[in-house]
């Protein structure tokens, strides 16, 4: 059954930094032999390790973006099942209610759906744009056209979804099609929140990101409304774009060590041009932090190999940018907003809550 003028939202660009990660370490490439000569000029051997060697940084950047992609395959491949079966379902739920009301199905959508549609107002179009325009690119008299149509598809879908919501509490529906999850690594990293909350959130995150910044807001808002419900892990995924990243990732477990990771955490978010190693400082000393402890741990690298290792490890659960959310495994991509937050650590909770069938 044929759902038309069904809308899908527009993709905006400013949604996440999805910049991909090439590492700044070289992993050992395993060759069966190094000493194994591969081109000779003039008598001069060249050998698999000469080779290895010389390639090393750009074998490891073809390693992340392999592991990026393999992972990235099985989230797509997941998101097109689910949307296939959220599609039927709809069409379903709707013949339901269509048969119902004795209407044919594009007649009740027109009634309950198309109906309820207005137009975004000229307001809404110039208060997107004003909250967004450091993160948009082009003219404002190309981009407000564009503008409006996002504002317009969301709110169609929303409408529908909104409809669809109603008929599955309506008509009931089970679905068997298990969330796609990944495992996470959670244990040694900062954290907030009881260890045994049912619902635990991993944030991979970039001190610098203006994307980051933003999630902020959407997380203590999740934080303030369920409470001891949840418990949210940080994981550190400096990107190479930022200059600055890497280092303040390093701070944060520098300050962790006296314990005060969540409160150098604040104050990064809140003034990402202030990153550099003697800004980093400042901000210790404004934590009251013992500062030559501070200082030796940021200066001699102390926690270089673990903010490496984090990426690494959110390379291998499909991480390409930042920021980048697990709930109980399950991934987001991106800025998300705090309604699709909201709507899985809901549907964890009520999972959690009933008994497998």
């Amino acid at each position: 059954m044929k759902l038309s003028r069904k809308v899908r939202p527009l993709a905006i660009s400013f949604l996440f930094c999805g910049a991909f990660i090439t590492s700044g370490w070289a992993q050992e490439e395993e060759a069966s032999n190094l000493s194994e000569v591969v081109a000779e000029v003039q008598g001069v051997a060249i050998t698999q390790e000469d080779l290895q060697s010389g390639a090393a940084e750009d074998l490891e950047k073809w390693r992340m973006e392999s592991l990026q992609f393999e992972a990235r395959q099985e989230r797509v491949r997941h998101e097109i099942l689910q949307k296939q079966l959220d599609e039927l379902v709809a069409a379903e739920l709707v013949a339901l209610e269509a048969a119902e009301q004795g209407l044919p199905d594009e007649e009740l959508l027109d009634q309950e759906v198309r109906s309820a549609f207005e137009e975004p107002t000229e307001e809404d179009v110039n208060n997107f744009y004003e909250t967004n325009q450091q993160r948009l690119q082009g003219p404002r008299t190309q981009l407000l056209p564009m503008i409006r149509q996002h504002l317009a598809d969301e709110k169609r879908e929303k409408i529908y979804q909104d409809f669809v919501d109603q008929l599955k509490t309506k008509y009931g529906v089970i679905t068997y099609l298990q969330p796609l999850r990944v495992d996470v690594a959670t244990e040694g990293h900062p954290s907030h929140g009881p260890a045994d909350a049912p619902v635990t959130i991993v944030e991979f995150s970039d001190f610098e990101c203006p994307y980051c910044q933003a999630m902020l807001g959407t997380i203590k808002n999740v934080q303030e409304t369920y409470g001891e419900k949840i418990r949210l892990v940080y994981r550190q995924f400096p990107l190479n774009s930022h200059p600055n990243a890497q280092k303040a990732a390093e701070a944060s477990l520098c300050a962790s060590e006296q314990g005060r990771f969540w409160e150098m955490h604040d104050l990064m978010f809140e003034d990402q041009r202030g990153l550099s190693v003697e800004a980093l400082t400042k901000k210790a000393e404004s934590l009251d932090l013992d500062g030559p402890a501070f200082e030796t741990c940021l200066t001699s690298n102390k926690y270089a190999e673990q903010v490496k290792q984090d990426v690494m490890d959110g390379t291998l659960v499909g991480v390409t940018g930042t920021p980048a959310v697990f709930v109980n495994g399950r991934p987001l991509v991106g800025n998300v907003p705090y309604d699709q937050l909201a709507k899985i650590i809901d549907d964890e909770l009520k999972a959690l809550s009933t008994p497998t069938p």
